[in-house]
């Protein structure tokens, strides 16, 4: 997983973004492509083919994050 989070760090170093789905390949020459940002992911398929706790885990982080930064 740190190879994905390696690739993807200068995307949002560049786009200040809090939140989205990134859609990223694999060539067979072991590369990473990034196909596009989704600014309203769909995890249906994630939850699919892997355990639905890490969906759930992801959302109650970003929750957490917004109520620590909550403005009065």
């Amino acid at each position: 997983m740190s190879e994905i989070e390696d690739f993807v760090k200068p995307v949002f170093a560049e786009i200040a973004i809090n939140y989205a789905g990134l859609d990223i390949a694999l060539d067979k020459n072991g590369a990473y492509w990034l196909i596009e940002i989704n600014s309203s992911p769909n995890y249906d398929i994630f939850v699919r083919d892997n355990d639905r706790q890490i969906v759930v885990t992801m959302f109650k982080g970003i929750l957490d994050t917004l109520v620590v930064n909550k403005k009065p």
